[in-house]
C-alpha cells in the first residue's frame, strides 16, 4: 500500500511538473485589448471639417489645404517621446495609394470598418515595420471631398493594430 501511495504521488508530481513546463514554454503574442485601448482615446475634430477620429490624448492633428483636397497628419504632441504610431488622411477626390518602400517588402490585406463602410486594407511590412492604407467614400455632401484615403505607419504589429482601431473611429457628423 505504502508503494502504491508513492507512485501515485510520483506520477502526479511528475504530471505537475510536466505541464508547468510546457505552460512556460508556449508563445505569448501581444495583442490590443480593443476595449480598453479605445477607451483612453479622446474624440477630436479633423480640422475645420465635419469629420471626427478617436486619438491618444497626448496626440494632435495638423493639416495642410490644397485648392481641391485636404491631408491630415497625427502624431504625438512631444517631439521627443518615440513615435508608436502616427498617420493621416487625404479628403479629396483623386486619392491614389502609396507604394511600398522597395520589392523586398510583404504585401498583405486586412478589412475592417472605416466610416461606416467595409474597408480592405493594403499593408506593407518593410524591415519590421508596417504601413497601412485604404481608401472609402468619405459620405460628405461637399463636392470636392468624395473620398478618405486613410493611412498610418507603426514599428510593430501591436501598433498598426492600434491604427486599425483607431481608424474604426472615424466618424462623419452631419450639421
Amino acid at each position: 500500500m505504502l508503494i502504491t501511495m508513492r507512485i501515485s504521488l510520483f506520477l502526479n508530481l511528475a504530471l505537475l511538473l510536466f505541464s508547468l513546463q510546457s505552460c512556460e514554454q508556449a508563445p505569448v503574442k501581444p495583442k490590443v485589448n480593443k476595449s480598453l485601448f479605445k477607451e483612453h482615446l479622446v474624440q477630436k475634430r479633423i480640422g475645420n471639417t465635419s469629420f471626427y477620429i478617436s486619438l491618444p490624448a497626448n496626440y494632435i492633428i495638423e493639416g495642410t489645404q490644397g485648392e481641391d483636397f485636404d491631408v491630415y497628419y497625427f502624431y504625438p504632441s512631444d517631439s521627443t517621446v518615440k513615435v508608436h504610431f502616427s498617420g493621416g488622411m487625404y479628403f479629396g477626390n483623386f486619392p491614389h495609394a502609396f507604394d511600398p518602400q522597395n520589392k523586398k517588402c510583404q504585401i498583405g490585406q486586412s478589412k475592417s470598418t472605416v466610416l461606416q463602410s467595409n474597408a480592405q486594407w493594403l499593408i506593407y511590412s518593410c524591415a519590421g515595420e508596417y504601413t497601412i492604407q485604404t481608401t472609402v467614400k468619405s459620405g460628405s455632401k461637399q463636392g470636392w471631398n468624395s473620398f478618405v484615403h486613410a493611412f498610418g505607419k507603426g514599428p510593430s504589429k501591436l501598433e498598426r493594430d492600434k491604427l486599425f482601431e483607431v481608424y474604426t473611429t472615424l466618424k462623419l457628423k452631419q450639421k
